[in-house]
């Protein structure tokens, strides 16, 4: 006969697993820092790196936590991911990340995707500019 609570560890080693994966593969693409966390989170930073290593698991009030400063949904953080969409380049996933935090960001992106690629080109160099002059002159 089967023990139930063989069935409960299993789910809970699982849910663990999950939960450090997840949290380290957000926290990365979103370029977070351990220290960031625990600051985010109100907690020190070995208990962040803790969670990070999978040594414990918080509390479901701190996991809904960590979800809403990730732009997450709690579940997200202790399901599998879906990879429907093939993975994106490290440093595409922490610009789209940006985009998606960053208001002006976002509506850059929107106008860019209905410009010419000679507009688009333009706007580019316009921004460049800008920024030799925010240093100094210097590019």
């Amino acid at each position: 006969m089967k023990n139930p609570s063989d069935d409960i560890k299993k789910k809970a080693e699982r849910t663990e697993r999950l939960f450090r994966e997840n949290l380290n593969y957000y926290m990365d693409a979103k370029g977070r820092s351990q220290a960031d966390l625990a600051k985010a989170l109100g907690v020190s930073t070995s208990t962040a790196s803790y969670w990070l290593k999978g040594q414990r698991v918080p509390r479901m009030n701190m996991i809904g936590k960590a979800a809403i400063w990730l732009g997450l949904e709690p579940h997200e953080l202790i399901t599998e991911r879906k990879n429907d969409a093939p993975p994106l380049d490290k440093d595409i996933e922490k610009l789209a990340y940006k985009i998606q935090e960053n208001k002006d960001l976002r509506e850059l992106v929107v106008i860019a995707s209905k410009s010419t690629a000679a507009s688009i080109r333009l706007a580019c160099d316009i921004l460049v500019a800008v920024q030799g002059d925010k240093n100094g002159g210097e590019d």
